[in-house]
């Protein structure tokens, strides 16, 4: 085994220690009921407000972009990150890791707020053909992890921002379910492997990522099984016209 793939399984034994620590202090199956989400969004609303205003460095939201691609069929929104080709560790070493935590919670947040309908009216301004119809307050997320490499995996700061995406989608999750579902595509051998390391301590969140490998022509039907056509981009199986509703970055 040569001095780079020991660093990055090192790295990676080290993540489960994190991993153990942040779901150990929270409890991600602590749900609220239906009949308390009016009471949660209120309760949270300001908290919400504070991270989604921060305003993040031009540069810095231009380098890891994502969209809000559409709709699925019953209305719920679709969000797209090429994580995979975002340069996490080149933003923590410009911008500062502290700087990189908030954008990724900000991130974060946007998704899990577009689950509540006057949000989503304020992402698609006048274009709300398609809102309305999610009765479940729900979302969905893709995650493209093509170019997916060590130079991420193996830098401890980069690491600890992906594990820490994952500790905030916890953390949502644990004061009201609205998570959908993720799924991964292109994910790669370095890919699987932080995969597996972290899937077992997802608890009932693990039962709504799916990840797909890098064969296209397995992943592309079970995209378009899940999502409209017309929400997808071109490499993803949708129309070569596809545009997003919104695009961050």
């Amino acid at each position: 085994m040569n001095f780079c793939v020991f660093k990055i399984f090192l790295v990676l034994f080290l993540s489960v220690s994190i991993v153990l620590n942040f779901t150990n202090g929270e409890n991600s199956n602590d749900i609220v009921s239906a009949t308390e989400e009016s009471n949660l969004i209120a309760k949270h609303s300001s908290e919400y407000d504070e991270i989604l205003s921060w305003e993040s460095p031009y540069k810095l939201k231009k380098n890891l972009p994502y969209f809000l691609s559409g709709f699925d069929e019953d209305g719920c929104p679709i969000w797209i990150a090429e994580y995979g080709k975002w340069d996490v560790r080149g933003q923590i070493d410009t911008f500062g890791f502290e700087q990189v935590q908030e954008y990724m919670r900000q991130v974060i947040t946007t998704m899990y707020t577009s689950a509540e309908r006057e949000r989503v009216k304020e992402l698609v301004g006048n274009n709300q053909t398609e809102v309305g119809a999610c009765e479940s307050l729900e979302f969905n997320i893709i995650i493209d992890l093509d170019e997916f490499s060590h130079r991420q995996l193996g830098n401890p700061q980069a690491l600890t921002t992906a594990l820490n995406l994952v500790r905030t989608m916890l953390s949502l999750e644990g004061k009201s379910e609205r998570l959908k579902g993720i799924t991964g595509i292109n994910s790669n051998y370095l890919g699987n492997t932080l995969y597996s390391f972290v899937a077992p301590f997802l608890g009932s969140l693990a039962n709504k990522i799916t990840v797909s490998g890098t064969n296209p022509d397995r992943w592309k039907p079970s995209l378009l099984k899940m999502f409209p056509k017309s929400a997808l981009p071109s490499w993803m199986g949708g129309f070569k016209d596809f545009k997003p509703v919104r695009v961050y970055g």
